[in-house]
């Protein structure tokens, strides 16, 4: 097991982590680098994307469904690709929209500066460079993408989101040790996306 510096991280691991809730999140929002880095964001922040997936988002992955932004992420372990529902209800969304669309080509990264390079790296250094994290005893730790996976998860679990949701949010295969044979036969539904979308717009409300 890794040695963790970070508080938030070793706050994770010993199970006492106070999740980033919206409130906080729009404070560091606005305090983003650039117009690209603040929808990464709010990406990071809802979808809890690992950094090497950001390699594979491209414009043809995005889709406008009603009041949805509807993404399609390709996993780079050896889980699952997760199409996710992300409510558009406020103006970090709906500018996120806004930044999506604006790509011309169906083959267009999404968020270019952060492809081919270290992407934790890069978010990091900005993160770091706008103090965008948090203080703890007198040590300053910004936000990274692994820090954003754990706190969406645990804001869907504290806002109802069941294991099987849990596992199709994360882009993770159904546990067999929990389901045996029938794992093989559950399918994620867009029914179940939807659910989860309707959970993260209760987020962004609290």
């Amino acid at each position: 097991m890794p040695t963790y510096k970070n508080p938030e991280l070793l706050a994770i691991k010993e199970g006492r982590f106070e999740p980033i809730r919206w409130d906080e999140f729009r404070y560091f929002y606005k305090k983003a680098w650039d117009e690209e880095h603040a929808n990464l964001l709010v990406f990071a922040y809802l979808t809890g994307i690992r950094p090497i997936e950001i390699n594979f988002l491209k414009r043809e992955d995005f889709d406008k469904r009603g009041s949805y932004l509807q993404v399609r992420i390709a996993t780079a372990k050896r889980g699952m690709a997760r199409t996710l529902f992300l409510p558009i209800c406020n103006e970090e969304t709906e500018k996120l929209k806004e930044w999506v669309f604006s790509k011309v080509f169906p083959k267009e990264y999404i968020f270019p500066s952060f492809v081919k390079v270290k992407a934790r790296d890069r978010f990091l250094h900005l993160n770091r460079k706008c103090e965008i994290g948090r203080w703890v005893e007198g040590k300053f730790y910004p936000f990274s993408f692994y820090v954003f996976r754990h706190n969406i998860l645990t804001l869907l679990a504290e806002n109802g989101a069941d294991f099987l949701e849990l596992q199709m949010f994360k882009g993770a295969r159904v546990d067999r040790r929990l389901f045996g044979s029938v794992a093989y036969y559950i399918h994620f539904s867009e029914k179940m996306a939807l659910k989860i979308g309707k959970i993260l717009r209760k987020i962004m409300k609290e």
